[in-house]
C-alpha cells in the first residue's frame, strides 16, 4: 500500500513548500551542469575517442528505452489521490513489468547493434546500462507521491548526490583504466542513488493487486505525454539525418550547437518552474490558485530569460567568434533565431502543466506534432531556401508552440490571452530596448570576449532599472510574493 500520507498543507504552506523545492531544483540544475562541465573533459581525455565512442554508441538506444519506460505514468499518477491504493498498486506492477521487459529487449538488441557496428565489446555494456530501466520505474511511484505532496526538493537532493558521486566514480575508474565501463558505472550510480533516495523519502509498498482497468485513465493521459516526447525526439533525430544528407555534417554541427545552447539556457530555468507549477496544479484545491501559480511562473520566466536570450542573440557573432573561433560562424544566424524563439516556445509550454493536471494531455500532443511538422518541412526545403530559410522555419515552429499554448490556457482556464501577454509584455519590451542599445554599443567597443560580456552585463543592469521604473507596482507585487513564499513562516514547512 502507499506509505502513510503526508498531512495536507494549507494553500500558503503548500505554496511555500513548492517555492523552496523550486529553489532546490534550480540549484540542482546548476550543480548538475557544473559537474558535467568539469567531468566531461577529464573523462574524455582519460578514455580517448575509442572508449568514449563505444559508450556513445550504446546511449541512444538506452535513452529511447528510458523515455518509454514510465509510459507517461509518472506525470499522470501524481493526479491520483493517495487513498486509491488499487490504482497505485496496479501502476507499480505495470511499471515494474514494463521496465523488466524493456531491459530484456534492450539486452537482446545489444547483440544486433554490436553486429551491425562491428563492436563486439558493446553487448555487456548495453546489458549493464539496461539496469537503469528498472531503477527508473522503481522511482516513479515515489516521485509521483513527492510531486503530489509538493516535496520537489527531495528528488533534487537525490539527483545531485547521484551526479556528484557518479562523476567521482567515473574519474577514478577512468584513471585506473576501466575504459568505457567508467561511464557505465557513472550512469548506474546516478540512477541508483536517485532511486534509493526517493524510495527512502517516499516509501511505497504495493498490494498484490493488478487490474489494467484501474489504469485506463492514466494510460490515456500518459500515452499522450509519451507520444509528445517520442514525436519531439524522433523529429529532432530525423532533422539531423536530413540536414546531414542535404548540406553535410559541417552545417549539421552548426545546427546541433545552435539548437543545444538555447535549450540549455531556457530549460535550466524552466524545468524547476514547470515542476513546481505541475505540483501546484494537481493539488485538490480550486482552479483559481493553479491559474495564479501559472501567472507567477510565466512572469518569473519572462523576467529572467527574455533579457538573457535577447542579449546573447544580439552579441552572438562576437561571442561565437571569441569562444569558438571562425569555424563556427555559420551557427550565428540559427543561434540568434532559436535563442529568442525558443524562449517563447518554453513560455507557451508552461500551459501544459495545467493541461496535464486536468487530464487534457491530447492538446499538448497536437501542438507538439504541429511544431514537428513545421520543423521537418523547414529542413526539407533547404535546397530552395538554404540554412537561413530553415532557421526562420524553426522560429515559426517555436512561435506556433507559444501561440497555441497560451491560447489553450485561455480557452480552458479563466486567464485571457491579454492577461498572459500583459505578464510578458514588460520584460519583452525592456529586453528589446536593451538589446538594441547593446547592438549600438558593440559597434563602438573594442573586440574581445571581456568587452562583450561587460556590454551584456551593463545592458542587463539597465534592463532591471527600466523595469523598476516602468513597472514598479508590478515589481513591488512580485517582491511581496517572493517575501510571502520565502519568509520565516516558509521555513517551518520546507521539506
Amino acid at each position: 500500500m502507499v506509505s502513510e500520507p503526508v498531512p495536507l498543507l494549507g494553500p500558503d504552506a503548500m505554496t511555500r513548500r513548492l517555492a523552496f523545492g523550486t529553489m532546490l531544483m534550480g540549484g540542482a540544475n546548476v550543480v548538475k551542469a557544473v559537474v558535467q562541465l568539469l567531468t566531461l573533459p577529464i573523462v574524455a581525455r582519460l578514455l580517448g575517442p575509442s572508449d568514449y565512442g563505444l559508450y556513445g554508441l550504446a546511449m541512444p538506444a538506452v535513452f529511447l528505452m528510458l523515455m518509454i519506460a514510465d509510459s507517461g505514468l509518472g506525470a499522470s499518477l501524481a493526479r491520483e489521490p493517495e487513498g486509491n491504493t488499487d490504482v497505485w498498486s496496479s501502476a507499480y506492477w505495470f511499471l515494474l513489468a514494463s521496465g523488466i521487459l524493456l531491459m530484456l529487449a534492450l539486452s537482446g538488441a545489444a547483440f544486433l547493434v554490436a553486429d551491425f557496428a562491428h563492436q563486439p565489446r558493446l553487448p555487456p555494456i548495453m546489458m549493464a546500462l539496461s539496469i537503469c530501466l528498472v531503477f527508473l520505474v522503481l522511482a516513479v511511484p515515489g516521485n509521483a507521491l513527492l510531486t503530489r505532496q509538493g516535496r520537489l526538493g527531495v528528488n533534487s537532493i537525490g539527483e545531485t548526490l547521484g551526479n556528484i558521486i557518479g562523476a567521482i566514480a567515473a574519474i577514478v575508474l577512468a584513471w585506473r583504466g576501466a575504459g568505457a565501463w567508467s561511464l557505465v558505472a557513472q550512469t548506474l550510480l546516478t540512477y541508483a542513488i536517485r532511486t534509493g533516495f526517493i524510495m527512502v523519502a517516499a516509501p511505497f509498498m504495493p498490494k498484490l493487486h493488478f487490474a489494467l482497468v484501474d489504469l485506463r485513465a492514466h494510460l490515456a493521459v500518459g500515452g499522450s505525454i509519451l507520444g509528445a516526447r517520442l514525436a519531439n525526439t524522433g523529429g529532432r533525430t530525423l532533422e539531423s539525418v536530413l540536414i546531414a544528407r542535404l548540406v553535410g555534417t559541417y552545417f549539421l554541427g552548426a545546427y546541433s550547437f545552435a539548437n543545444q545552447a538555447p535549450r540549455f539556457i531556457c530549460e535550466s530555468v524552466s524545468n524547476a518552474l514547470w515542476a513546481a507549477l505541475y505540483a501546484q496544479a494537481v493539488q485538490p484545491e480550486n482552479e483559481a490558485r493553479a491559474v495564479r501559480s501559472y501567472s507567477i511562473v510565466l512572469r518569473v520566466f519572462s523576467l529572467l530569460v527574455f533579457p538573457v536570450a535577447v542579449l546573447i542573440a544580439v552579441d552572438a557573432h562576437r561571442l561565437v567568434l571569441g569562444l569558438l573561433g571562425t569555424r563556427w560562424l555559420s551557427a550565428v544566424f540559427i543561434l540568434r533565431v532559436l535563442l529568442v524563439s525558443y524562449a517563447l516556445n518554453i513560455a507557451g509550454g508552461f500551459g501544459s502543466a495545467l493541461l496535464y493536471a486536468k487530464g487534457r494531455s491530447g492538446i499538448q500532443l497536437r501542438i507538439t506534432l504541429e511544431a514537428v511538422f513545421i520543423r521537418l518541412a523547414s529542413v526539407a526545403i533547404i535546397p530552395w531556401v538554404g540554412i537561413t530559410g530553415m532557421a526562420i522555419g524553426f522560429g515559426i515552429a517555436n512561435l506556433e508552440v507559444f501561440l497555441r499554448g497560451t491560447y489553450a490556457v485561455s480557452r480552458h482556464f479563466p486567464l485571457p490571452l491579454r492577461a498572459q501577454f500583459r505578464l510578458m509584455a514588460g520584460p519583452a519590451i525592456a529586453s528589446v530596448l536593451v538589446g538594441g542599445l547593446s547592438l549600438v554599443l558593440a559597434a563602438h567597443l573594442p573586440s574581445g570576449i571581456f568587452f562583450t560580456i561587460g556590454n551584456m552585463a551593463g545592458c542587463f543592469a539597465l534592463y532591471a532599472l527600466i523595469l523598476g521604473v516602468t513597472e514598479y507596482r508590478m515589481m513591488a507585487a512580485d517582491l511581496r510574493a517572493l517575501r510571502t513564499l520565502l519568509g520565516r513562516k516558509g521555513m517551518e514547512q520546507r521539506a
